[in-house]
C-alpha cells in the first residue's frame, strides 16, 4: 500500500519497527520522484 504517516504509526503501535516501501518498475524520473516523496518516512 502506499505509506502515510498515520500507517507507519500504527505498524510502531504494533510493535513493527521496519518496513519496506514500495517503488514501482517505471522510468528513472518517476522512480526518483517516489524516492523524493518517501524519503520523508526515513530517519
Amino acid at each position: 500500500t502506499i505509506p502515510d504517516q498515520g500507517k507507519l504509526e500504527h505498524y510502531e503501535s504494533l510493535g513493527i519497527a521496519e518496513t519496506v516501501l514500495r517503488v514501482p518498475s517505471v522510468g528513472r524520473d518517476e522512480v526518483l520522484f517516489r524516492l523524493d516523496e518517501h524519503a520523508r518516512f526515513l530517519g
